[in-house]
């Protein structure tokens, strides 16, 4: 309870997290003094490393570039002097093996004779360098000492600062000298590819002693790096004698800034541990409101499970236990045990011919990580039997074998839904039987009733002959009205054993050439479609899937409906296309005949409904129900397009073949 005030009072959690901040920044500045000795010894050597670094990058990077000339004084030596071609490619690749080479000549003895590049340097072809005093002294000293010597950093006429090496040439044999090969390096480049301008907290220079002066030259760097006590490092580069010189950037014995950042660190560090303190215990806080949170939601879950009749459980193969929740020991009618429960606990109560199923489901869970359910039967501890729904899970990221592995499960009491789905099945079955009971029915009562027709009409025939001449025409009309009417009687019955035969199985579908189906179609109408003011088109019609003599039977339909409905003032044209219309074929059937008024589009589909009262009129009031009925079990819709007198446009969509 004390603690639990202490967590919910926002003050004394700020009072702890400030009294933690102070001992950790106290801590930090006793472990800190040491450091501060250690950071003062150590800078030096750390420099000292540095500037070694720097030093081993700029005697690779020089001799890099020197060993040029060198191999150049050896190629010619050996080969003897190149043409000028050759000695263009050759410069060309040494100007990529050398990036901060300027230009490059070769003196045939002491005369200048060729220069790369070329251009710019055309003056100086021709000159011997024993009339050119200031260059004449290093010539001559690479001469007698038959090495390298380099000069410089000398300010270049093209700009920039370079260094020139010369390296005399000698035949194979040592004996003779054959010329000079002259090297001019970009120094700016050189040194600058060494990283010497980098941004960091070592300044460097380079300094070139001077012979005979015990003194120095800074060639590179900062002019002041000499007067700060610099570290100094002697770089061995052919034919000169450099220094490396190195310093803090800003001075030695300058880390009072560093000192007072570190401090600023220090303390920030401290503040941000205060705030975890602080943030920590709010966690804590949260952390119990969710545990309360999680209580009451536990309370609703147990209720909701009562409410469901749904109980869970875990359970580990492992050790065989699993654990129960209330709801579970409401359903199998045991009162409720602590601990873990035994897993023959749960298989004494299943069904003894479910058990197998139950086996097989928990395989499958264990193996492939999936969700399976079944419905099962339970034996209460009382008595009595119940069905149930058992699913099992194994939850996500839990491995395949091993101790670790569990299962999660659910049991729901569906006995109320089983009897109600058993009665259901009952009822189909029921109303299956009388489906068939009352097809059976239908095609008895239209046998038996058409013979009595055929009687009767064909009486009235024979009346008609033998004794039409003795008859009046009031006498004549009425057999006719009757011959007609027993005609039209017989027609129905025909229409209405075809819509109710819609119900049977036909069989699979298969692929059905609506071209070939029409022109099928056409043989079978006949005279229907025999008047020379009655044209009939069609354009290219596909192949879907379908019951070929349900899908006949709704195209002679839909022609037959367009011939008794025609406008008799004009011809009469009926035409049949078809589009792709997403994942169906629309097929039109249009006419140019009566039309169809808007507010009777939904009626001409309803059984026995016609628009004309007129009993001379053809039709029985089924053909367009008959493909509505057609065309919904091709799993399509129709309707139809029309305006009193503007013609009627069928549209109806089948699915392709698969």
């Amino acid at each position: 309870m004390l603690m639990n005030h202490f967590l919910a009072s926002p003050i004394l959690r700020g009072l702890v997290a400030i009294f933690a901040a102070t001992l950790v920044l106290a801590a930090f500045v006793a472990a800190d003094m040491p450091e501060r000795q250690r950071q003062l010894s150590e800078e030096r050597l750390d420099i000292l490393s540095l500037a070694a670094g720097k030093r081993a990058e700029l005697e690779s990077a020089v001799t890099k570039h020197l060993q040029v000339s060198t191999a150049f004084a050896s190629l010619i030596s050996v080969r003897g002097f190149l043409s000028d071609r050759e000695f263009e490619e050759v410069a060309r690749a040494m100007e990529n093996q050398a990036p901060s080479m300027r230009n490059l000549g070769v003196a045939h003895g002491t005369v200048i004779q060729q220069v790369y590049p070329l251009p710019g340097n055309e003056a100086i072809l021709g000159v011997d360098y024993r009339d050119l005093p200031n260059q004449w002294a290093q010539v001559e000293q690479a001469i007698l000492n038959r090495e390298p010597v380099m000069a410089g950093p000398l300010h270049l006429v093209q700009g920039g600062n370079g260094l020139i090496q010369r390296a005399p040439i000698f035949s194979p044999d040592g004996k003779t000298f054959m010329g000079v090969i002259s090297l001019v390096l970009n120094s700016d480049q050189l040194f600058g590819s060494i990283g010497f301008n980098d941004q960091g907290r070592v300044d460097f220079a380079v300094a070139k002693v001077l012979p005979g002066l015990k003194s120095e030259e800074i060639i590179y760097g900062r002019p002041l790096a000499a007067t700060m006590d610099p570290i100094r490092l002697t770089v061995k580069a052919p034919g000169a004698q450099w220094v490396l010189l190195a310093v803090p950037k800003d001075g030695w014995g300058h880390s009072a800034a560093e000192n007072l950042w570190r401090l600023a660190v220090q303390v920030l560090v401290s503040l941000l541990v205060g705030l975890a303190i602080g943030a920590l215990l709010s966690y804590l806080h949260r952390l119990q409101a969710a545990l309360r949170q999680l209580e009451t939601q536990k309370n609703q879950l147990s209720e909701a499970q009562r409410v469901a009749q749904m109980g869970h459980f875990e359970w580990v193969p492992r050790y065989s236990t699993m654990e129960w929740s209330e709801q579970l020991f409401a359903i199998l009618g045991q009162e409720v045990r602590p601990g873990p429960m035994l897993a023959d606990d749960f298989w004494r109560v299943i069904h003894p011919d479910d058990r197998a199923t139950v086996a097989e489901a928990l395989q499958r869970v264990m193996l492939e990580a999936s969700k399976v359910s079944h419905s099962i039967r339970i034996l209460r501890i009382g008595g009595g039997q119940r069905w149930c729904l058992l699913t099992l899970i194994r939850p996500e990221g839990v491995p395949l074998t091993g101790a670790e592995i569990h299962l999660v499960g659910t049991l729901t009491d569906i006995t109320e839904r089983h009897q109600e789905d058993e009665e259901r099945r009952r009822m189909v079955q029921r109303l299956h039987r009388s489906n068939e009971e009352l097809q059976q029915f239908a095609w008895v009562a239209s046998h038996n009733i058409q013979e009595p027709l055929r009687m009767i009409g064909s009486y009235l025939q024979l009346l008609e002959r033998r004794y039409g001449p003795k008859l009046d025409d009031d006498a004549r009309a009425f057999i006719g009205f009757a011959t007609r009417g027993a005609k039209r009687m017989q027609n129905l019955i025909i229409d209405l054993l075809a819509y109710s035969r819609l119900t049977s199985d036909d069989g699979p579908m298969e692929a059905v050439d609506l071209s070939e189906l029409l022109d099928r179609t056409r043989s079978h109408l006949g005279d229907a479609l025999g008047p020379p003011d009655v044209t009939l088109t069609a354009g290219p019609l596909p192949t879907v899937m379908g019951w070929p003599d349900q899908l006949e039977s709704v195209l002679q339909n839909l022609i037959i409906n367009a011939v008794q409905y025609r406008d008799h003032a004009r011809p009469l044209e009926i035409s049949i296309d078809a589009e792709r219309n997403g994942p169906q074929w629309q097929i039109r059937v249009r006419d140019n005949g009566q039309g169809i008024d808007a507010a009777f589009h939904q009626q001409i589909f309803k059984i026995f409904s016609r628009l004309s009262a007129d009993f001379e009129t053809e039709g029985t009031g089924i053909g367009l129900a008959l493909c509505r009925r057609i065309i919904e079990r091709h799993g399509g819709t129709i309707w139809v397009e029309s305006q009193a007198g503007e013609g009627a446009t069928f549209c109806f969509t089948l699915p392709p073949v698969r």
